[in-house]
């Protein structure tokens, strides 16, 4: 499939629902995620929540842009979230 940009990832621990980890993708569908102040989170079993939200008319908020925030905290945006455990 093709990479999927703007979004926010989100990686919860099956073990300890409290331990997240959240990031977001860049235009290239890439994403970091760090565990105090290291590359990558610890070896465990995960859920992944990708989330993309959408301005009404069907327009996309990209997560990495500077106006996200102020978008997404207006109340504007609602969010379309795909989960999926690995």
């Amino acid at each position: 499939g093709k990479p999927l940009g703007g979004v926010e990832v989100l990686f919860t621990s099956a073990d300890r629902p409290d331990l997240q980890f959240p990031g977001a993708t860049s235009s290239a569908g890439r994403y970091a995620l760090q565990y105090r102040g290291e590359k990558g989170v610890p070896p465990g079993k995960y859920q992944v929540t990708v989330t993309r939200y959408w301005l009404p008319g069907g327009r996309p908020v990209r997560v990495d842009s500077e106006t996200a925030a102020n978008v997404l905290a207006s109340g504007q945006a609602y969010p379309q979230a795909l989960s999926f455990e690995k």
